[in-house]
């Protein structure tokens, strides 16, 4: 799968590599600057945040806002003959508007990529194994117990439940019907979204044949 990208992706938008690859947050005020991923000895397959974007242009963006949005590390690796893909999101304040936000990116940035991938004869979305995580630093203590005390009194709102479950589970699955792509044509296939603290990576980072 790889090979055939390489054979029709302008080498502009892509990098390869068998050592590490670095997402590095675009704002320079963000408290979270990069975090460094690993693949032991499989090569990774970066592609530029820019090359996603460019695709803005054959959507209705204007009705579904939230299709602009592109996450900040996208990467690709094949394992014999199984394909994986790594959507990452970086986050340096909380708020359940923000990590909405983040699970926005990482939602739009699929479907985006899935829609060019479909285009080549050894991509199946039904085969493709998606990984997607959301760094951020860890919760202060009262943004924590404000969490949890609004998701101890019973709400059903999602943006809510999706929070409680990310920091507390670190874990939440993405489906169709809980994505912005609910009431939309798209292929959707669902998938976990992991969150690490940033602390707890910042020195080591990820090591992405763990989920391989």
């Amino acid at each position: 799968m790889i090979h055939s990208l390489e054979q029709i992706l302008n080498k502009d938008h892509y990098s390869k590599t068998s050592n590490t690859v670095e997402v590095i947050e675009i704002d320079p005020k963000s408290k979270v600057k990069k975090v460094q991923f690993s693949a032991n000895k499989y090569e990774i397959f970066a592609l530029d945040r820019k090359f996603i974007e460019n695709s803005n242009i054959l959507l209705k963006c204007d009705s579904c806002k939230e299709l602009k949005s592109i996450c900040d590390g996208l990467f690709l690796i094949e394992k014999e003959n199984n394909f994986h893909l790594f959507l990452v999101e970086l986050k340096s304040s909380f708020s359940t508007q923000e990590y909405n936000k983040a699970k926005q990116q990482i939602e739009a940035s699929f479907s985006k990529l899935n829609v060019l991938l479909t285009c080549f004869e050894k991509y199946d979305i039904k085969i493709c194994q998606i990984h997607s995580f959301i760094i951020g630093l860890d919760l202060a203590a009262e943004k924590q117990g404000h969490l949890l005390k609004v998701y101890q009194s019973g709400t059903k709102d999602p943006d809510y439940v999706f929070c409680f479950d990310l920091i507390w589970k670190k874990k939440f699955e993405i489906k169709k019907e809980n994505s912005i792509f609910k009431d939309t044509p798209l292929k959707f296939k669902g998938f976990d979204v992991v969150y690490f603290p940033y602390e707890e990576i910042e020195q080591t980072g990820i090591d992405l044949s763990l989920y391989l």
